[in-house]
């Protein structure tokens, strides 16, 4: 899901899942659905326009649930962090997610970018 960011994650992810790279060789497949998802990949900081759409399909995914934070956006907001219309890195999320009882099962950062 991107979440508010500049695509540049987004680009990196869609060359993977390509015939060059063929990440379905290792059992890595893009679904439509979150209720089908292992694991939801995050880019970009988590903006308020975007955090019902967020809170909804990780509510939507079978437990276990998992969350990577790719880039340093998803990850603490980057140099966004304190925008008044930015919530934030995946930590302040898990929080929020943790208010509504929604429960995460593990979290992977991957930093890059900035």
């Amino acid at each position: 899901m991107n979440t508010g960011g500049c695509n540049a994650r987004d680009i990196e992810i869609l060359d993977i899942l390509t015939p060059f790279h063929d990440a379905e060789r290792f059992g890595v497949k893009s679904v439509v659905s979150p209720r089908h998802a292992d694991v939801v990949l995050l880019t970009g900081p988590i903006t308020y326009e975007s955090l019902s759409e967020v809170i909804e399909a990780i509510s939507a995914m079978p437990r276990p649930r998992l969350i990577v934070a790719l880039g340093t956006c998803a990850i603490g907001g980057n140099i966004w962090f304190d925008s008044y219309t930015i919530l934030g890195g995946v930590p302040n999320l898990l929080k929020l997610l943790n208010n509504l009882n929604i429960q995460v099962d593990g979290v992977v950062y991957i930093p890059c970018c900035l």
